[in-house]
């Protein structure tokens, strides 16, 4: 019985100092700080691009494009939701930015070049598109 008592007030006292140190080293305290109006206004843009995006790709006819380039809806809403807060705001400035109608000035920029390089290539004496031009060949 007295061996018994021995070994109790052995373990007790061996489980006392080992939650002793393994509640010791740990320390769970919240440091306050003050947010700045400019993180919470940075943090609202955000909220709010992220949820112009996806309004966005949930539109139907932005879904039925996707799907003819070859990309799956669910896969460009995951990739919107993988973007950083800069990045989708930054998306959401491009998308209300862009003009109507999407890429006609890069159309029209890309027939003048074609024009402007198959002329200087008949004038060269290399095709003849033109029959308006001499060769210096």
């Amino acid at each position: 019985m007295e061996f018994m008592r021995k070994q109790r007030t052995a373990v007790c006292l061996l489980l006392i100092f080992s939650m002793m140190f393994l509640a010791g080293p740990v320390q769970t305290a919240a440091h306050a700080a003050m947010i700045s109006p400019q993180t919470v206004i940075d943090t609202a843009k955000a909220a709010e691009a992220k949820e112009q995006i996806n309004t966005f790709l949930a539109r139907e006819d932005v879904q039925k494009s996707l799907t003819a380039m070859g990309i799956s809806p669910d896969e460009a809403k995951a990739r919107a939701a993988g973007l950083s807060d800069s990045e989708a705001v930054a998306f959401a400035d491009q998308m209300e930015n862009a003009p109507a109608g999407g890429s006609a000035g890069m159309l029209i920029g890309a027939v003048l070049f074609v024009f402007v390089l198959l002329l200087i290539t008949d004038i060269l004496g290399f095709t003849k598109v033109f029959k308006f031009t001499r060769s210096l060949r």
